[in-house]
């Protein structure tokens, strides 16, 4: 019975995610919003709701413009991220970071 236990607490406790492949895609001239991509995906039976931060950061300046999001992710999911940024025209380079639990 101890055993069972252990195993059920041991999914329950939440997924474990980690972000690769993330791409920037300039704007088009119809959107004008910069496009981020990413994949998320959780290394972990558990499931949960994980936070994420988009952030393009100015190559020339350091500035940055963020985009908050929060998505739920399944037991061993792997899932695109996609996120439109509206920033002022430049060269960027963009980050993705993923937090479980969501705060």
């Amino acid at each position: 019975m101890a055993a069972i236990q252990l195993a059920l607490a041991a999914v329950g406790t939440g997924p474990r995610p980690s972000v690769a492949d993330v791409q920037l895609i300039a704007p088009s001239e119809n959107t004008g919003a910069y496009r981020v991509e990413a994949t998320i995906q959780n290394s972990w039976l558990g499931h949960g709701q994980v936070a994420l931060l988009v952030r393009l950061r100015d190559r020339a300046t350091g500035a940055t413009v963020q985009e908050d999001r929060e998505i739920d992710l399944r037991g061993r999911e792997r899932t695109l991220l996609v996120v439109e940024v509206q920033a002022p025209r430049g060269e960027y380079d963009a980050e993705v970071d993923v937090e479980y639990p969501a705060r």
